[in-house]
């Protein structure tokens, strides 16, 4: 039996067309590659953005929580201690009523 011998040879052309071809495939997955992560840093950073302000606004309600305790409780010192100044009046004008 023969040997065959088949020899494959493309025309200049087409080696040309596959080199082409495999550089914009290239170029293609490079910049799907830059572009995913880029993707992928913007949506962190807006993560942190929403976390950041999530918690400094928790913050901020803890702060109103707390001024509100603490002027309602600076408001019932301030008419304790009118009543008290008025009782001391009251007894003071009593003492010198009777005095």
């Amino acid at each position: 039996m023969d040997k065959i011998i088949i020899d494959w040879r493309l025309a200049g052309w087409a080696e040309n067309a596959l080199v082409v071809c495999i550089g914009l495939a290239l170029a293609g997955l490079a910049f799907w590659l830059v572009c995913n992560a880029v993707k992928d840093v913007l949506d962190r950073a807006i993560r942190y953005e929403k976390l950041r302000k999530r918690k400094s606004e928790e913050a901020v309600n803890r702060w109103v929580e707390v001024y509100k305790d603490e002027h309602a409780l600076r408001i019932a010192a301030e008419q304790k201690a009118e009543q008290e100044r008025n009782m001391r009046k009251q007894i003071a004008k009593g003492a010198k009523q009777n005095g």
